[in-house]
C-alpha cells in the first residue's frame, strides 16, 4: 500500500478529483493504479489530505509504443462521468515562457561571430557541459 499525504488541506479538491478519477477508471476496467482501503477517502488528518493506493509492482517492465498508443486511444475514448470535474484538455503545445528581461541572451553560433560558444574555452558552462567537454578530451573512455 502507498499512503500519499498532501502538505496542507489546500490540496483537498485536487485529491478528491484524483480519487474520483481512479474510481471511474476502475469502474471502466481501465488498467490504472487502484485505490486501497478505506473506501471513504480522501481523509483529512491533522490538516493533511491523505489517500491510500495499491502498490504498483516494482518490476521495470515497459510496454511497446503500440501498446501505449492503444491504451491512450482507449483512455481518450472513455466518457467521464458528469460528476467528475477534469481540467480542460490542452491542445497543441503551450506557448513558450518569455525570457526574463534580466536574463542574458542566448549565445550566437553564427559564422559572423567567429567563435562557437560551445567550444570557446573562455566560457564558463554548467556541470553538464563541463562533463561533456571533459569526455570529448578523453576519447578512449
Amino acid at each position: 500500500m502507498v499512503v500519499r499525504i498532501a502538505r496542507t488541506v489546500d490540496y483537498l479538491s485536487d485529491v478528491r478529483t484524483e480519487v474520483a478519477a481512479a474510481r471511474w477508471l476502475e469502474d471502466a476496467g481501465f488498467p490504472a493504479v487502484r485505490l486501497a482501503w478505506p473506501s471513504d477517502q480522501p481523509l483529512v488528518v491533522d490538516g493533511h489530505v491523505v489517500s491510500f493506493w495499491e502498490l504498483v509492482s516494482g518490476d521495470t517492465e515497459y510496454g511497446t509504443v503500440g501498446e501505449l498508443a492503444a491504451l491512450l486511444r482507449r483512455l481518450h475514448s472513455l466518457e467521464p462521468p458528469p460528476t467528475l470535474e477534469l481540467p480542460p484538455l490542452l491542445t497543441g503545445f503551450p506557448t513558450r515562457t518569455p525570457r526574463k528581461p534580466s536574463a542574458p541572451p542566448a549565445p550566437s553560433t553564427s559564422p559572423e561571430s567567429g567563435t562557437n560558444p560551445i567550444s570557446d574555452p573562455g566560457r564558463t558552462y554548467g556541470a553538464t557541459h563541463l562533463a561533456a567537454r571533459e569526455r570529448m578530451r578523453r576519447p578512449g573512455e
